[in-house]
């Protein structure tokens, strides 16, 4: 039997109170600014999950950005027609 292959990432399961390794960093950075773009077109008015797909705007994991937005932000969801479904920002969450 052989030993298991370490992680793709080295650093990926770092032990609790270790620092996160640098490519996890960088990875976790990449994705919270694709959220805050997503966040920011979501706010100036509605739009589709190919609008949001952008390079520009989230990538083609927008939908997952918005997934990790919703935690914190009331943003619904209105099916167009076909795979097309248009994305609206209501406000900040009230957690009262």
């Amino acid at each position: 039997m052989r030993p298991p292959s370490p992680p793709c990432l080295p650093g990926l399961f770092s032990p609790p109170g270790r620092p996160v390794a640098q490519p996890v960093k960088q990875e976790i950075d990449r994705l919270n600014a694709a959220a805050r773009r997503v966040l920011a077109r979501l706010q100036t008015g509605p739009a589709t999950n190919v609008e949001l797909s952008t390079p520009e705007c989230g990538g083609l994991r927008a939908v997952g950005r918005i997934d990790e937005l919703r935690e914190f932000y009331d943003i619904r969801k209105e099916h167009v027609s076909g795979g097309l479904w248009r994305y609206n920002y209501h406000g900040r969450r009230s957690w009262a």
